[in-house]
């Protein structure tokens, strides 16, 4: 599923839902004030039992999560 055509107000990253797919491959969303155009790719990673990262990137090659983790090991946090 692509959420980046969602138009009701921007809910929280850690509400959205996941299914099977996008657990693994990571999910196409849209960040408000962004262009239509600019799509960006969401993942969840799971740290521990208690601690779960949310990456967005605009790099939507990424198409794991532990990957894009990795690569994205220094970055801003939001």
């Amino acid at each position: 599923m692509d959420d980046s055509e969602v138009t009701s107000p921007c809910p929280r990253v850690d509400t959205l839902s996941w299914n099977a797919g996008e657990m693994q491959q990571g999910k196409f969303i849209k960040v408000r004030n962004f262009s239509a155009q600019k799509k960006v790719k969401r993942f969840r990673v799971t740290v521990s039992p208690h601690w779960t990262e949310y990456i967005i990137t605009d790099d939507v090659s990424q198409d794991s999560p532990q990957a894009t983790r990795e690569e994205c090991a220094l970055r801003w946090k939001i």
